[in-house]
């Protein structure tokens, strides 16, 4: 079959049998020496015209760098005051989805009072004697006696999106040009600050003496701390673990922005000029590559940075992988796949609800890990959108600082709008 007759059928990539398809693909690798490594899957493409563009421009993809973000601006200074009206509607939202999810959850039976020998009253349990953190920690306070407050203090090395590197197209089917170059341009450098801001934080908190207290600790928003995405009450050893898994996953999460992946070329951003399969802005299905539709650029400007931030989850390396899991406790999916554990994109669009991820999927594996499901924390620990919420509730509560525990008795200092950090001790 020659190329003619290949571009004259544009939509029809499905009649091509398999071995007319690969030998074309071979025919494409060596005229525009894509190497064996990018895998080509069929289904990848909408049409062979498609198919011909990616090859073509896959090594000839101009690269870009980014720019300064809008989540680094001063202006975005954090006062402890907040919208009481958003804070109710926050609570009012919790409560329906833990009403509906304890309708959904099977009850347990109480535990049976421990026996006492004959003659002894019976041994209070250390759960009894002793409150769990997770309830003692409030936003901002630590309430066990002595109380401690939670500070705010700056990151221990400046964040700069210009060291962020990708690729697009100046010209063909995925080409990237005027206004959707400047919105791909502000959602990759603002994801790749919410990643590196994030892996800095998590770094600070394993290496802190109060990694324990710091792992449930917010500052305005309960829905901001790492229990809330990857389960709360852990023993101290546990937490390490879990944090020093969290990091190396942040790490290569934002080493991605910068380095590429797997060794390959910078992540190659295509701009289609059609809507995929399913309902989704965009696909991350051919390695390397991510492809955002039109419907990516109808989003608002904070979904646009959370889906990049997602799609670039997807080039992490590190030695747990994370991609979009499946548990029988998360409900939904796309292309006829279900328990698919993605968050509610919803939420960020809710002016109401102060643009924080509330709870939804990423939320109950989080719960069943806090109850002792195992599976559910190992699912948390490799679900893309576990961080997702995280790294954006975590910008919401405290913006371009970090958490620290200050001493028992010593107050926060208040910062007023404008003010970037607290002092660091």
């Amino acid at each position: 079959m020659t190329d003619a007759i290949l571009r004259s059928r544009q939509s029809d990539l499905d009649s091509l049998s398999k071995r007319a398809f690969s030998n074309h693909i071979a025919t494409l690798r060596k005229r525009y020496s894509v190497p064996e490594e990018v895998k080509i899957k069929k289904e990848a493409f909408e049409s062979v015209g498609d198919l011909e563009d990616f090859m073509a421009h896959h090594h000839s993809a101009e690269m870009r760098s980014g720019k300064p973000t809008a989540l680094t601006s001063r202006k975005t200074g954090i006062t402890r005051a907040t919208d009481a009206k958003a804070k109710k509607a926050i609570a009012t939202a919790l409560a329906k989805k833990k009403a509906d999810r304890d309708a959904r959850r099977p009850r347990r039976a109480a535990p049976s009072a421990p026996k006492a020998r004959s003659g002894q009253p019976p041994k209070a349990s250390k759960s009894a004697s002793k409150p769990s953190i997770s309830s003692l920690m409030t936003p901002g306070i630590y309430n066990d006696n002595p109380w401690r407050h939670v500070g705010l203090k700056s990151f221990p090395r400046e964040i700069d999106p210009t060291v962020t590197k990708f690729r697009r197209q100046k010209r063909g089917v995925g080409k990237c040009t005027g206004n959707k170059l400047k919105s791909v341009m502000s959602a990759y450098s603002n994801a790749y600050y919410l990643a590196e801001s994030a892996r800095q934080e998590v770094l600070a908190i394993r290496q802190s003496l109060d990694a324990e207290l710091l792992w449930h600790a917010s500052y305005k928003y309960e829905e901001a701390s790492l229990a809330h995405w990857f389960g709360a009450d852990y023993s101290p050893r546990q937490i390490n673990r879990m944090l020093t898994k969290i990091e190396a996953i942040l790490t290569e999460w934002s080493l991605a922005f910068c380095g590429g992946f797997r060794g390959l070329l910078p992540v190659w951003i295509r701009c289609k000029s059609k809507n995929g399969v399913g309902g989704g802005p965009a696909r991350h299905l051919v390695a390397n590559t991510i492809e955002l539709f039109p419907r990516y650029f109808e989003m608002s400007q904070y979904r646009r940075w959370i889906t990049m931030l997602h799609e670039m989850g997807h080039r992490s390396t590190a030695l747990l992988t994370p991609r979009d899991e499946r548990h029988d406790l998360c409900e939904g999916g796309w292309n006829r796949a279900n328990n698919m554990c993605y968050r509610n994109p919803g939420d960020v669009d809710e002016p109401k609800t102060n643009n924080l991820f509330l709870g939804d999927n990423p939320r109950e594996l989080a719960i069943a890990a806090t109850d002792g499901n195992l599976s559910a924390r190992k699912t948390a620990l490799n679900n893309i959108d576990n961080y997702v919420c995280y790294m954006w509730n975590r910008h919401r509560d405290h913006k371009v600082n970090m958490l620290y525990i200050l001493p028992p008795g010593t107050k926060a200092p208040r910062l007023s709008p404008g003010e970037r950090t607290a002092p660091s001790r």
